[in-house]
């Protein structure tokens, strides 16, 4: 989580979005992804989110489809 914040930061800042943090949910959907990218699938995720987020908090539906929950059938 505090690698995820780093880059939320420097990501916001860099496109001056007043993006602040992730909801539970998206940290804990970071949390259970095994991340087979490292630290770079991270960050590019983490940027992704901060460009698409559409308040102060990154919400699920900000995520790329992969991380993402499967909707319920």
């Amino acid at each position: 989580p505090e690698l995820a914040h780093h880059f939320l930061y420097r990501f916001a800042e860099e496109a001056d979005r007043d993006v602040r943090g992730f909801s539970p949910e998206v940290l804990a959907l970071f949390q259970a992804y095994p991340w087979p990218g490292n630290v770079r699938e991270l960050r590019g995720v983490v940027k992704e989110a901060a460009l698409r987020a559409n308040g102060r908090l990154v919400l699920p539906e900000s995520l790329p489809p992969e991380l993402r929950p499967a909707p319920p059938t």
